[in-house]
């Protein structure tokens, strides 16, 4: 069963991402970064690239040509190709549950301070927990 990493609390949503891609990228996580709209995948995507100042995360969306050579797959689409069956982990960014978060063996979600957020983001724990997914939370409130 896919296993819920659920975050609480993010103060800064973009700098979360990009730490949170690079580590698990760095940990050998094969990624699908499900972002909100096509503005919020080529902004993460610009960070993606520029955020480190010595290195790059590299990625693509899904429809780039060489999407299945990318560890790091960024896309608002909220379908799975079947060529995307490399990664294991799920980033939900949207306000909703993608349609096929239970084919990833782990999902990380999250929910901002402020926002539309907050309300979305409970919705979505309380799905989570509602159909018995295994849900390890990290509340970063004062950190």
């Amino acid at each position: 069963m896919t296993e819920i990493k659920f975050y609480s609390n993010v103060a800064d949503e973009t700098a979360f991402l990009c730490k949170l891609v690079a580590q698990l990228h760095k940990d050998g996580k094969y990624l699908r970064i499900v972002t909100r709209d096509a503005a919020h995948t080529e902004s993460l995507s610009q960070q993606l690239w520029t955020k480190q100042n010595t290195a790059f995360l590299p990625h693509c969306t899904l429809n780039h040509v060489h999407r299945l050579k990318a560890p790091i797959w960024c896309d608002h689409v909220l379908t799975q190709p079947d060529s995307a069956t490399h990664a294991d982990t799920l980033i939900n960014c949207s306000l909703d549950i993608p349609p096929f978060f239970s084919r990833f063996l782990t999902v990380v979600d999250y929910v901002t301070e402020h926002g539309p957020q907050v309300a979305a983001g409970r919705l979505r724990y309380r799905y989570y927990k509602d159909r018995g997914y295994a849900i390890k939370h990290h509340d970063f409130r004062n950190k």
